[in-house]
């Protein structure tokens, strides 16, 4: 019992005397989730191969490989589409806290670009579903909405990459303006 008084202020005395954390601009912020950004490139490469895959053994009329491939897509693409969204929330607070410029539009744009992959990952869960269903698109409505299907993932995919390309080009036209100089409280 008698330890436990100075121990306790022994606590409180090295409580008050940590550090505060340094802050964090929200472009340090961003460029923290590099990593998880190239997670989602790597998937959306995985999520290509696959649909690539599927769509030869659909030519060669391969039933049974073709539907074994719509469980792969199915499963990668769903990956695909989890991490996009979870990296999307992320930049999605990061957009409104970037003042209005060079660095919010390049915010905005990899937001537009996790937004669409995160899209095309789920129109490939539904195209996988309507392949395993029907791996010899034996009726003309299957074919339409395989068709239709598959325009609309190439189109999101289209819309990704050219966000992706158009906020590189913003980072590297204005490079001045991602320069954040880390700030420590009150000069201490």
């Amino acid at each position: 019992m008698k330890l436990l008084l100075p121990v306790a202020i022994l606590a409180v005395l090295l409580s008050s005397c940590r550090q505060q954390p340094e802050p964090v601009s929200p472009l340090q912020r961003l460029d923290a989730l590099a990593p998880q950004l190239r997670v989602v490139t790597d998937d959306s490469a995985a999520v290509a191969a696959d649909v690539g895959r599927l769509s030869g053994a659909m030519r060669r009329a391969d039933a049974a490989l073709a539907r074994r491939l719509a469980v792969r897509l199915k499963l990668d693409a769903g990956a695909f589409a989890r991490v996009a969204g979870r990296v999307g929330n992320a930049v999605r607070p990061l957009v409104r806290a970037v003042p209005r410029g060079a660095a919010r539009t390049y915010t905005a744009l990899t937001l537009q670009g996790l937004v669409s992959d995160w899209f095309e990952g789920r129109t490939l869960i539904q195209l996988s579903e309507a392949v395993w269903f029907d791996p010899d698109v034996m009726t003309v409505p299957d074919e339409q909405r395989l068709a239709k299907l598959s325009a609309r993932a190439g189109w999101y995919a289209w819309m990704a990459v050219r966000s992706a390309r158009q906020a590189a080009w913003w980072r590297w036209r204005y490079g001045q303006d991602f320069r954040y100089v880390p700030v420590t409280g009150g000069g201490r």
